[in-house]
């Protein structure tokens, strides 16, 4: 049915596609608002839908859930009255598809509206698409403080200072510096003296402390979001020495994580802070469990690439701040289990973190070799249409990367395709020698194949991506939808026989008698073929 994939206008009809990828996770203050685009184009242009859901989505749940249609107030403003009416005034859908959450009191905050998920559903006569999930969440920030506390330690032992907030506003603070006696300031990735090292998690770690430490004071200033607000704490602190002894004591690890999460390319702080007399020695070691069984590989380089400077040790990509482990620019073989051992001539103990790697999730569909691709008429969405002809195999690719390796599902027009129901549709997976890859196999291709097919990934940890393939049928056999019966006539009487059929491109009629072809011109009969174009019935 060429209907399906082209118009008998100049421009090609093309079912709906994302130009880009929605924001996975949106925050925002009740003082400001936002506005989620849904980023489609199609040829006719789609139709657009918004639909929200309360769940909290897993990587198994591409599609699935309740989702219900967003009711929309108005397109005007929300109104400022104090009835409760306002409550149909937090949402807006445009005309041009794009969703909009109004500013609100915060005695007007709902959950279904200001901690719920959205996803925008596109369509037009070819077909349907559905957005990747976006959670939204409105903050609404109560006054607090930043302060600082005093760390104890032992002379010799490293400090950590630590911006603390409420834990209701945890997540939106990030400390941006430490400023030391309001002079001078100290940032990721500066150090006065090498004592000093701010980590990327925040804190700040003052190496092998000593006497004249306790002199100084030290603030944070943070940067709080969704607002942009910059904070600096209402409290200094300040080091305090422990009084000197000379007991010995076996080394205690007073600060580690079970678990860190890193995305390519940031850095990495595996916490190990510790203290005993005599002054513990530790070493760094990453248990490649999986590999090598137990084997420890050993955090170290030859002596000729170690540079030591008041208590930094560099190990390439790998530095030792304290007992703290740095690991610059996180790649995918950094994941694993480290092992952070501390030891003196009292005792050894031991810390395990596990990194977490994670990458960009990124899926793309690649053109089957049999099939036709026609190119839509706006080439900035990209947007390709793969025709097959009816009968025959195709085969849809979706090549995906990402960490942690997430799970993929097929969605036709907006719904869950269920693979293997029909007996014809199968799907496999494997890789390529460098990207992982499902496949969606369909043999003797029917008129409902035709659709919008979506490869969905998602993983673990929320993470979610997407891309499509508009299938189109090409050539169709010809399908006799109606004929005439047998008829008993008097001599010298009329009959008029009728003879439906579709096919693509357009089926082409002969009609005989007794296996004879009829003239098209005779004094007796009269051939005449009627096209009832969009149905491909003549």
């Amino acid at each position: 049915m060429m209907d399906t994939f082209a118009s008998s206008g100049t421009a090609a009809a093309a079912g709906p596609r994302f130009q880009n990828q929605l924001p996975s996770d949106v925050t925002f203050t009740p003082d400001r608002g936002f506005t989620i685009e849904c980023p489609v184009w199609g040829q006719p242009t789609p139709q657009i839908t918004w639909l929200t859901s309360k769940e909290r989505l897993g990587s198994s749940a591409a599609g699935s859930g309740i989702w219900n249609p967003v009711e929309s107030s108005s397109t005007s403003a929300p109104s400022t009255a104090t009835s409760t009416a306002t409550t149909n005034n937090l949402i807006t859908l445009s005309p041009n598809g794009s969703l909009t959450l109004h500013t609100f009191r915060p005695e007007q905050f709902r959950p279904d509206v200001h901690a719920a998920t959205y996803r925008c559903l596109a369509a037009n006569f070819i077909g349907r698409i559905l957005s990747t999930p976006v959670r939204v969440r409105a903050v609404i920030l109560p006054p607090f403080e930043v302060t600082v506390e005093n760390p104890r330690v032992r002379r010799g032992s490293t400090a950590v200072f630590r911006c603390s907030v409420p834990d209701s506003v945890r997540d939106y603070v990030t400390v941006t510096s430490w400023i030391q006696d309001n002079r001078y300031d100290i940032f990721l990735t500066s150090s006065q003296d090498g004592r000093h090292v701010m980590l990327a998690n925040g804190d700040l770690h003052v190496l092998s402390a000593r006497q004249g430490d306790e002199n100084h004071l030290y603030h944070c200033r943070v940067l709080v979001q969704p607002n942009g607000q910059t904070m600096t704490s209402s409290t200094a602190g300040r080091i305090i020495l422990s009084q000197e002894t000379m007991t010995k004591m076996a080394p205690v690890i007073v600060e580690s994580v079970n678990r860190i999460r890193v995305w390519r390319g940031q850095d990495a702080v595996l916490p190990c802070v510790f203290h005993g007399y005599p002054p513990p020695k530790v070493k760094w070691y990453k248990s490649q469990t999986i590999q090598y069984g137990n084997l420890l590989l050993p955090l170290v380089a030859s002596a000729a690439t170690q540079e030591h400077r008041g208590g930094v040790l560099g190990l390439g990509r790998h530095r030792l701040v304290g007992g703290t482990l740095l690991i610059a620019s996180v790649v995918a073989e950094d994941q694993g289990r480290y092992i952070c051992s501390v030891n003196n001539s009292m005792g050894l103990v031991e810390s395990r973190t596990e990194l977490v790697f994670r990458d960009k999730l990124q899926v793309r569909i690649v053109e089957s070799s049999n099939v036709v691709v026609v190119a839509a008429a706006a080439a900035s969405a990209a947007q390709h249409i793969q025709v097959v002809d009816a009968e025959t195999s195709v085969t849809i690719t979706c090549h995906f990367s990402g960490s942690p390796r997430p799970v993929v599902s097929w969605l036709k027009d907006g719904q869950r395709y269920l693979v293997g129901n029909s007996g014809r549709v199968s799907s496999s997976s494997g890789d390529d020698g460098y990207t992982d890859m499902v496949q969606l196999s369909i043999s003797s291709v029917q008129r409902e194949d035709e659709g919008i097919y979506q490869c969905l990934a998602s993983n673990d940890e929320g993470d979610w991506a997407q891309a499509s393939a508009q299938l189109a049928i090409g050539a169709f056999p010809p399908h006799l939808k109606e004929t005439f019966s047998r008829q008993v006539l008097h001599p010298g009487s009329s009959v008029s026989l009728k003879c439906l059929a579709s096919g693509t491109p357009l089926p082409h009629f002969t009609w005989t008698l007794d296996a004879f072809p009829l003239s098209p011109v005779s004094e007796r009969y009269f051939l005449a073929q009627q096209q009832q174009t969009g149905h491909d019935d003549h």
